[in-house]
């Protein structure tokens, strides 16, 4: 069971991403040209797309539920990147290069080696967990609704998948499709998703907006590949070479998860006409 089945499915995650794209069109278009801060709009998009994959609907941006579950993602996020997961307790700002030694001996890594000492360690650590358990809690809610209308023959969206597999299964006694994973699956697409996502795009219009010619460029090619009578599509992309490219550079500049697991390489590298040494 895997994401791959909403390809083959009543919607796919392309339909969804569509649907979510108009609205986003649509919040734009109430701003009538004037300044605006897109972070909080941008995150409601990525958002709502994991919430149409999970669990079959998208939420209205002023909905209660909605923005109860946006409050927990956003306030996850302020406390994994505050200063006390970045650095030591006490210890003084420094640059990324100095970072190297003690800097990079993050709390949480702390708290991660040593996990029976979590409840008894002080931190913000304790507000994340707290967090983590409301957004299960909020999954679950989604869970039990499903359950009462379940269709194992006509899965709608990821929920209903994962609940068909459980019955199949509930026999198995090593079987790993229970209730506290499918929690777990909807918090780990909800906490790598939503906030890297919205991101990327918001730190896209930046960059567009700092480089209009690049922008021009890219309003040609999708006037020139797309027009304005219907919506762009996945197989639009062989096509658009240009924005692609954009994408990508979006991607390079971005220091999108700085503190993610580390990548070197361990030995000297010659890659055309540059050198990654060890």
């Amino acid at each position: 069971m895997t994401l791959r089945n909403f390809g083959m499915g009543k919607r796919s995650v392309e339909e969804r991403v569509q649907e979510e794209a108009q609205c986003l069109v649509e919040e734009l278009r109430k701003t009538k040209g004037q300044p605006t801060d897109p972070t909080f709009i941008l995150s409601c998009v990525s958002c709502n797309v994991i919430c149409s994959i999970l669990f079959r609907d998208r939420f209205k941006y002023d909905d209660e539920k909605f923005l109860y579950l946006m409050n927990l993602l956003n306030e996850n996020f302020r406390l994994v990147n505050e200063p006390w997961t970045q650095r030591k307790h006490n210890e003084p700002c420094c640059p990324p290069y100095e970072r190297e030694g003690n800097g990079l001996k993050m709390c949480m890594s702390l708290y991660n080696f040593l996990p029976a000492f979590r409840a008894y360690l002080p931190g913000e650590h304790k507000r994340i967990l707290k967090i983590n358990e409301e957004l299960k809690d909020f999954i679950l809610e989604r869970v039990k609704e499903h359950q009462k209308v379940l269709d194992p023959n006509n899965p709608q969206d990821y929920i209903d998948y994962y609940l068909s597999k459980m019955q199949q299964e509930k026999d198995n006694a090593q079987t790993e499709f229970d209730l506290e994973n499918v929690k777990m699956t909807g918090v780990d697409l909800f906490s790598a998703g939503t906030e890297t996502s919205s991101s990327t795009l918001r730190y896209g219009l930046l960059l567009i907006l700092k480089y209009p010619e690049v922008q021009a460029k890219i309003l040609e090619e999708i006037e020139c590949m797309i027009g304005h009578n219907r919506l762009p599509s996945i197989r639009d992309r062989q096509d658009m070479q240009y924005m692609g490219a954009v994408v990508h550079e979006v991607q390079r500049f971005i220091d999108l998860v700085p503190l993610n697991i580390p990548h070197a390489v361990n030995r000297d590298i010659h890659f055309q006409q540059y050198i990654h040494p060890k």
